[in-house]
């Protein structure tokens, strides 16, 4: 599979995103059923959530859970940094946001970067946001000595929708939120220029409304 192989293959139909953060056990999986779900890094651990294409940019994450994420019924496992027989990798270093999934994507400093811009080359019209809490503690964390910015877990994760997502021992990089803003706000910009919707649908969430707007979640139904 290459990526352009994904071009416009959901032109005009809506995806829902699924971040990792605790208000992602606010929605409730039954209403996600038949709809297009792209999960991130370990969203697979979330129970009922109907992973669709799986979008995985850590290397981290990759070899820590390299095993079971190969594992995961997923259509597509996006990522660059494991081989199996439904993985397309894609390649890294534009500056920019990009839309043309033949061309090398912007990594964002988050996974929802990549995500966003996949969600785009497929040609979806509506982009909704779940679980995109936009906030970090640091509590059950010691200093990775090996790394200038990684951390390694002590006890269980307050940042994710499962405590055992960097449970006790694990290794992982914080992000910088003014950073992520800024490519959400290349993303935004994008979506808006090609006259495309995109919200955030998370029950909780700290990021500015002026970045993504907010919709409730119940109410995408009725639209």
């Amino acid at each position: 599979m290459e990526m352009a192989d994904f071009k416009d293959i959901h032109k005009g139909e809506r995806v829902f995103i699924a971040c990792n953060g605790p208000s992602l056990n606010d929605i409730p999986m039954e209403k996600l059923q038949g709809e297009i779900v792209i999960g991130l890094n370990r969203g697979y651990l979330k129970e009922g959530l109907p992973i669709k294409y799986l979008v995985v940019m850590v290397n981290r994450i990759a070899l820590q859970w390299g095993d079971e994420i190969l594992k995961v019924p997923c259509d597509v496992l996006f990522t660059k940094l494991l081989d199996g027989s439904n993985v397309c990798k894609p390649n890294f270093g534009s500056s920019s946001f990009q839309t043309d999934l033949s061309k090398p994507l912007k990594s964002g400093h988050t996974v929802t970067v990549p995500a966003l811009q996949i969600a785009y080359g497929m040609g979806f019209s509506k982009v909704y946001m779940i679980g995109l809490d936009h906030s970090f503690s640091y509590k059950n964390t010691v200093k990775d000595k090996t790394h200038r910015r990684a951390v390694i877990s002590t006890g269980s994760d307050p940042n994710h929708f499962d405590p055992n997502y960097f449970g006790k021992g694990a290794n992982w990089l914080p992000y910088s939120p003014k950073m992520v803003e800024a490519n959400y706000k290349l993303a935004r910009n994008a979506y808006r220029e090609a006259g495309r919707e995109l919200w955030n649908a998370s029950t909780r969430t700290k990021l500015p409304e002026d970045i993504f707007p907010r919709i409730d979640f119940n109410s995408i139904w009725e639209k």
